[in-house]
């Protein structure tokens, strides 16, 4: 079947064609069904390059109602054969969606990209886990014909993962009717997936390399410190975030889960601290997740990692030590606070005329204050590193990218840096 895949470019429309031909594999859950896809081969197209595509396979079970606040149930069987794997998952539910995804809390998938289901010769593979400060991002912001070009047409396999997301991913009482680090469970068994079953779509199950960006870097930095990620993958490519910077109390946030039980069920710090979760359970086991999503929208910082007893079993400078000898590849990326930037000015939160030196000023005082009798000390460094002179007072636009710079900086360059000292 021939297809025509229109892809806007500006003011231009570049039409590719390919042919989509069904490919099978088998899996110990059941066969799957993907398509191959040929870009062509001339280079000085913006797209080029073939692969076996296998779109929105489900690693584990759907976290949907008895299985919502639970953790990852692994799947035995899918539940058609062969599972049709033509086409992405729905994007698990998160706050600024600005392109209308089709959002699900049944959003446990994963995608496949292969130089060639059938090679008798394993590939390495790279598992990607996307950003978004734990509460956006979609496996289908990074379509097929990128990563064809740029990784599959290399000779690596390329995985695409999706984890639950915001409250559904990260509230937790610490105990069984809410337990910690559901997101962060839910990567580790999409990894426990790839390792038992990329052989079959020719991937080489001992040389797996996790890479992430911003929270999916974070992400690849906590199953390095995680014991019950540690042995599933070889390598790892850290860009811009580390778990430094998603660890609970690192941002100086903390108790976002107690905050949220008051937000929308008027659950009490008596009744938090008496351990009610019956009651807690009762209000918020059914409750519409748009409610959820609501309660997100001025939270810049996102959810965080806690300590628990299997994941992230202690605070990571105490598992440091314990990492295990393998090459990691740390970066950061310019401007990466921009993304937060621009969610605030898309809701109006933060209107451009916000970014003054009086509100920058303001900003430097509050991180200054963290370091208490060097506060004045801060203040001016960061002045004098952030601020260039003759910056006009009501510049918005300059006074814009300086926020940018600092928090760029301050959440995530300086955290990766201390990774890398340990």
């Amino acid at each position: 079947m021939v297809s025509l895949i229109k892809l806007r470019l500006g003011l231009f429309f570049l039409v590719v064609e390919f042919v989509k031909a069904q490919v099978l594999v088998e899996t110990s859950q059941g066969q799957i069904a993907g398509f191959h896809a040929n870009y062509g081969s001339d280079k000085s197209q913006l797209w080029y390059g073939e692969a076996d595509v296998f779109l929105g396979i489900p690693y584990v079970q759907a976290p949907i109602g008895n299985l919502r606040f639970a953790k990852p149930v692994p799947l035995t069987k899918f539940s058609t054969s062969p599972l049709n794997a033509t086409n992405f998952g729905p994007a698990c539910p998160q706050t600024y969606n600005l392109r209308g995804l089709s959002m699900s809390e049944d959003c446990l998938y994963l995608n496949v990209f292969t130089p060639n289901a059938a090679s008798t010769y394993k590939y390495s593979v790279m598992v990607f886990i996307h950003g978004g400060a734990f509460t956006t991002g979609h496996t289908g912001d990074f379509p097929t014909p990128g990563i064809v070009r740029n990784l599959v047409s290399r000779d690596v396999v390329v995985v695409t993962i999706q984890y639950r997301l915001g409250l559904l991913g990260f509230f937790t009482t610490h105990s069984d009717d809410f337990p910690p680090n559901l997101g962060m469970l839910d990567q580790n068994e999409a990894i426990r997936w790839i390792q038992n079953e990329i052989a079959n779509f020719g991937g080489d199950p001992y040389r797996i390399t996790l890479f992430g960006q911003s929270a999916g870097s974070a992400s690849v930095s906590a199953h390095i410190f995680s014991p019950t990620s540690q042995n599933m993958f070889q390598q790892a490519i850290m860009e811009s975030g580390s778990i430094l910077t998603s660890f609970e109390g690192s941002m100086g946030l903390q108790n976002l889960s107690e905050s949220r039980a008051y937000q929308l069920c008027s659950f009490s710090q008596e009744q938090w601290k008496a351990r009610q979760w019956n009651l807690l359970k009762d209000c918020i086991q059914t409750m519409d997740y748009q409610k959820f999503l609501d309660a997100e929208n001025l939270n810049v910082h996102g959810w965080q990692i806690v300590q628990d007893s299997y994941f992230m079993p202690d605070v990571p400078r105490n598992l440091a030590s314990k990492r295990p000898n393998i090459p990691v590849i740390y970066g950061n990326n310019k401007d990466e606070w921009s993304l937060v930037d621009l969610q605030l000015l898309a809701s109006n939160s933060n209107p451009i005329t916000t970014y003054t030196r009086q509100y920058v000023e303001f900003v430097f005082q509050v991180y200054a204050y963290y370091l208490a009798e060097r506060e004045a000390d801060v203040q001016g460094i960061l002045e004098a590193v952030y601020v260039p002179p003759g910056t006009a007072d009501n510049d918005n636009v300059a006074w814009l990218k300086i926020i940018n710079d600092m928090f760029s900086g301050i959440s995530f360059t300086s955290f990766v840096g201390r990774e890398v000292e340990w």
